[in-house]
């Protein structure tokens, strides 16, 4: 639109200068729209690498979530089935330690009876370990494992997965 002014002497020339208006005005828009594109897909975005201690003490924290599934062959015939349970604990603050065990109650309530007795020794190791607070309350890899216990070939285990600014499993 900035060359409409300056081309509006064309208008004088009648249809020939019109055309020759028409074609200045609709010119510049097409060229103008391309340039704002352009330049919108062009903008550069940089993020500093590095933290400083007091930056990342002013991001937001992740919530606190434990999560505590079954997993194996004895849930849906391969070793990386999982049973959906029931929903995580997701608080604002750490999650006790008897959240914690209330909730791998409420996995096993959820299971059939041959389940609960092919995962009843698993129950037992997960409680002790959240019951002995693990140091870094069970912050666990992405591939959820359950701490200790030997795989036997068939998978079934109960995993638990900690998340949180700080550990979970707090007394």
């Amino acid at each position: 639109m900035a060359a409409a002014a300056p081309a509006a002497p064309l208008l004088a020339f009648g249809p020939p200068g019109w055309i020759a208006y028409a074609v200045v005005v609709t010119g510049s828009v097409i060229i103008g729209g391309v340039i704002v594109h352009e330049m919108s897909r062009s903008r550069t975005r940089t993020d500093s690498t590095t933290r400083t201690i007091t930056d990342t003490a002013r991001q937001p924290c992740r919530q606190w979530t434990v999560r505590i599934h079954a997993q194996g062959m004895i849930i849906g015939g391969t070793r990386g089935s999982t049973a959906r349970g029931l929903p995580p604990i997701v608080k604002p603050s750490p999650v006790t330690v008897s959240q914690g065990l209330g909730l791998s109650t409420g996995v096993l309530g959820t299971l059939t009876k041959t389940q609960i007795k092919r995962l009843s020794p698993a129950k037992v190791k997960l409680d002790r370990f959240i019951s002995t607070r693990p140091r870094h309350g069970g912050f666990l890899s992405k591939k959820s494992k359950y701490p200790g216990g030997k795989d036997d070939g068939t998978g079934d285990r109960l995993d638990v997965d900690s998340f949180g600014c700080s550990p979970n499993f707090i007394a």
